[in-house]
């Protein structure tokens, strides 16, 4: 689980090494998350335990039929969506910021914050393997699946801010491998370590 995430990371290099990804990579990056897919369904062990927590929320949600909950989320992201690209956009018009600077580190930030809540709330109810789960996941997902899917509606040029957020996003992740692969868990003392370099991260992107 660790290193399927860390793969995934290494097709998503590959595919922004020369600050474009073609709809043909975009295709392969797609397959790879597909593989990463299934190759987490087969665990199936962590599947099993999502889909008992999603079936519990299910039962404390709202009493309304799954297709109008699936077309309101989709409506509510779409709506989110909308509001925190034209944001980014002026951000831009209004400062000398780049693109990909505005994008990986200040859009970024907002889109995640709902990962937070994905993180910490798992945990504070003693479930900190869904927590894992869904850091790896999303780690995959990101690297892969989404650039994929964004690229086949449009090439992507990448410049090199966003360039950097990638790079610091594999040595965030790298941290946290190496804390999980050697001991089995991260601790406080890795949260400490991987915020300050995102700290750093910042303080150098916002230089670009």
């Amino acid at each position: 689980m660790v290193l399927l995430p860390a793969l995934a990371l290494a097709a998503g290099a590959m595919a922004i090494s020369d600050q474009l990804v073609s709809r043909l990579e975009a295709c392969g990056l797609v397959g790879i998350y597909l593989v990463y897919i299934g190759a987490v369904i087969r665990e199936g062990r962590a599947a099993q335990i999502r889909a008992e927590e999603i079936k519990r929320e299910a039962q404390e949600g709202p009493r309304l039929p799954p297709i109008v909950l699936v077309l309101l989320g989709l409506g509510l992201v779409y709506v989110g969506a909308t509001v925190l690209v034209d944001g980014g956009i002026r951000i831009l018009d209004r400062t000398s910021l780049a693109a990909g600077f505005v994008g990986g580190a200040l859009l970024g930030a907002l889109a995640s914050l709902d990962e937070v809540l994905l993180e910490v709330l798992p945990v504070l109810r003693g479930m900190p393997e869904l927590a894992t789960g869904n850091l790896f996941g999303t780690v995959a997902a990101f690297a892969t699946g989404v650039i994929g899917l964004a690229a086949l509606v449009r090439p992507l040029e990448i410049d090199s801010a966003a360039s950097s957020a990638f790079i610091a996003s594999s040595v965030l992740y790298a941290v946290v491998a190496l804390a999980f692969l050697l001991r089995g868990r991260a601790g406080k003392l890795v949260g400490m370590i991987v915020l300050a370099i995102y700290a750093l991260w910042l303080l150098f992107a916002v230089r670009l």
